[in-house]
């Protein structure tokens, strides 16, 4: 078990990635000069240079984005970011189909298989239903006509 130490503060992942997004876009200026030294007691850094020494000074940004372009950029990240999610759903249904329509093609390739094997295994006899349930024996181009076509859909199901 961890214990806390007295006044320390649990941040979550979120929190610290929503105040380093606000931090990096927030119009702080830093255009303030900012002059760096060494001397025996090592590297300074300071918004004044020291007095009768010489140093050196740092480049900094010029300028900072106003808070209503801050809020644009922030409104475009969230707009980016529900779009992104949007797209997230829209593949994942489409992943679904996908599969679906894989899963019918393999149903469709075995019932074409077993309908091909049952008119070559049949020989002459093959029996069917007409429309009104009545059973009757197809003729010898009509059985030829079924294989003809049950060859077609296993190329068609099956690849």
């Amino acid at each position: 078990m961890h214990k806390r130490a007295a006044g320390a503060v649990a941040v979550s992942l979120s929190g610290l990635l929503a105040g380093s997004v606000i931090l990096s876009i927030s119009p702080v200026v830093l255009a303030a000069k900012i002059y760096t030294w060494r001397d025996p007691d090592g590297v300074h850094f300071s918004q004044t240079p020291p007095p009768g020494q010489a140093a050196r000074e740092i480049q900094t940004r010029k300028s900072a984005i106003s808070s209503d372009e801050a809020a644009a950029r922030l409104k475009a990240l969230r707009a980016k970011a529900e779009q992104a999610n949007k797209n997230r759903g829209l593949l994942e249904r489409d992943r679904k189909a996908e599969k679906k329509v894989a899963e019918r093609r393999t149903a469709n390739c075995k019932v074409a298989r077993r309908n091909l094997k049952i008119l070559n295994d049949a020989g002459s006899r093959v029996q069917a239903e007409d429309r009104q349930g009545k059973k009757f024996y197809l003729t010898p181009e009509t059985r030829q006509r079924k294989v003809e076509q049950t060859k077609s859909q296993i190329q068609q199901y099956c690849g």
